[in-house]
């Protein structure tokens, strides 16, 4: 995002009703690990096709796209212009000052804040997601 590559985002939601969930301690933690392994599946299919369900017997349901919501877009932009003019204005400051320890202070908390965010976006990643259940991971570790 910050680079200003498109996102997109697909979901697969699906209900799970409280009576299908077993109350004993060992049919809960048997359900459990079925229900990962169904997520695994559908991350494993999405990975290698684009879809949920290709590659697996769960259900498919029909694409639902959200519209654009524009009061979002105008929220955005006026919370950015407002912080942005905020920050702008310190920098400013800071850079009219004439401190040499001054203007060094504000480029290294501007660097190290684009480090923060760089770091923060990569903890997103799919990659990083659980391997619980899939036997490629075994696979990848021999």
């Amino acid at each position: 995002m910050l680079r200003g590559r498109r996102v997109k985002s697909d979901l697969y939601v699906r209900r799970i009703p409280l009576n299908e969930v077993p109350n004993d301690e060992e049919g809960a933690t048997n359900y459990l690990h079925e229900l990962y392994r169904s997520k695994d599946q559908l991350l494993d299919s999405y990975v290698n096709t684009g879809s949920f369900t290709q590659e697996n017997d769960l259900p498919e349901y029909p694409v639902r796209r959200i519209p654009r919501r524009w009061y979002s877009l105008f929220n955005v932009i006026g919370w950015a212009s407002f912080v942005l003019s905020q920050i702008l204005r310190f920098y400013y400051n800071l850079l009219t000052s004439g401190s040499l320890l001054s203007i060094s202070l504000a480029v290294g908390i501007a660097f190290i804040a684009y480090l923060g965010l760089y770091k923060m976006i990569g903890l997103t990643k799919i990659d990083k997601g659980s391997g619980y259940g899939s036997t490629d991971n075994d696979k990848k570790k021999t």
